[in-house]
């Protein structure tokens, strides 16, 4: 939609010149290296994605954390089921998380 309109005002502002168009494809192929040296970099990670276990330990606390905020009520519901039958609080959290059939 913004097409014709964005074309039209880069036209009307920038005004190509041998000079302009060599400033531009040096500047795209700056940026296309980077880019590749930074999916080279990513892929040359072997998933030591971690300095310390103190890192890896705080990452897991976070990710629990951030895990029960965004299912709290599904969590403490299945606690509360839970503790009213007598049953491991654990199996009933673990199975909130587990596939539905036919999904």
């Amino acid at each position: 939609i913004f097409s014709p309109q964005i074309k039209h005002f880069f036209d009307e502002t920038i005004t190509p010149t041998e000079q302009y168009k060599a400033w531009f494809n040096d500047y795209l192929w700056v940026f296309l290296t980077f880019i590749e040296h930074f999916i080279i970099l990513i892929d040359s990670l072997e998933n030591e994605f971690f300095i310390n276990e103190q890192e890896e330990k705080m990452f897991t606390q976070f990710a629990y954390i951030s895990l029960f905020e965004a299912h709290k009520k599904e969590i403490l519901a299945a606690c509360n089921q839970a503790a009213r039958e007598g049953s491991d609080p654990a199996e009933k959290i673990k199975a909130i998380f587990e596939p539905k059939k036919g999904s």
